[in-house]
């Protein structure tokens, strides 16, 4: 069985091939939501003073690394202070996307987090996609051990594509 982003290398030249892969690069949005700045920290991706001043005020920053932005890299997107809060912030980015590009509906939507039991964060988010969001296909799962040592056992990733 095929899917839809696969793509035939044997029928397709380089060229067709680099723009299929463009075209997917500039509609993938990824959202990164970390609870615990310290694995940040220990990581070398944040100074001390910005893992302590997080974790004090129990901050949940909202990063994003999307295919349509000049910059590379993981750019800030906002922050909350319960999961609720950083999810609206997910919600709202999503919106934002969806009305940049004039997309009604998101083709594929991920939702991954570290913790199998920790589902307050993933049950939140589902929810609200599902009141706020057109989208054709939804998967939930959880991190990779990599991705979860790297971000935090409380963490949650989410991934959309558009087109």
């Amino acid at each position: 069985m095929t899917n839809k982003y696969q793509i035939s290398m044997s029928k397709k030249s380089n060229k067709e091939i680099r723009k299929k892969m463009d075209e997917i690069i500039k509609n993938t949005f990824t959202y990164l939501c970390l609870t615990d700045l310290n694995f940040l920290y220990r990581g070398g991706r944040i100074g001390r003073a910005k893992s302590l001043l997080g974790s004090v005020l129990k901050i949940i920053p909202v990063v994003g690394l999307f295919g349509d932005e000049v910059d590379s890299g993981i750019l800030p997107v906002g922050k909350g202070r319960t999961f609720s809060a950083a999810n609206k912030v997910l919600i709202d980015n999503i919106k934002q996307k969806m009305q940049k590009y004039n997309d009604k509906k998101i083709k594929l939507i991920t939702i991954l987090d570290a913790e199998e039991n920790k589902s307050l964060s993933l049950k939140n988010l589902k929810e609200q996609i599902e009141d706020e969001l057109q989208y054709e296909k939804i998967i939930i799962g959880h991190l990779r051990f990599v991705e979860a040592i790297h971000l935090g056992p409380d963490a949650w990733v989410t991934t959309f594509i558009l087109k």
